[in-house]
C-alpha cells in the first residue's frame, strides 16, 4: 500500500466530508477518492480551512489501522494453522 496515496485520499476525505474514513484499504477506493474528491476540492475556495485538525485525525487514523492489521494478521495465522491441523487429523481419520 502507497502510504503517499493513502494520505492523500484521506486528506481529500477530510476536506470533504469533516471526517476519516473508517477503512480505506484497498487501492481502488484510494484512486476514486483522489479522482473524484480532488475535482470537488479543486473548487473550493476554504480548503485551507477544511484542512485544519487532519494531521492529528490522521496520526490516530493510522493508529486504529495498524491496530486492526496486526489484529487481523494474528487471526488470519491462528485460522490458518488450526486449518491446516484439522486437516491432517482428518486425512490420518480416514486413512
Amino acid at each position: 500500500m502507497n502510504s503517499q496515496k493513502l494520505k492523500e485520499a484521506c486528506r481529500l476525505y477530510y476536506i470533504v466530508k469533516g471526517h476519516l474514513p473508517k477503512s480505506l484499504y484497498r487501492e481502488d477506493e484510494q484512486d476514486s477518492i483522489i479522482e473524484h474528491f480532488g475535482r470537488r476540492v479543486w473548487r473550493m475556495e476554504e480548503v485551507y480551512l477544511r484542512e485544519e485538525g487532519f494531521e492529528q485525525a490522521f496520526i490516530q487514523f493510522n493508529k486504529e489501522r495498524l491496530a486492526n492489521e496486526d489484529r487481523t494478521y494474528s487471526i488470519d495465522i491462528r485460522s490458518t494453522t488450526l486449518g491446516s491441523h484439522n486437516d491432517v487429523e482428518r486425512s490420518e481419520a480416514t486413512v
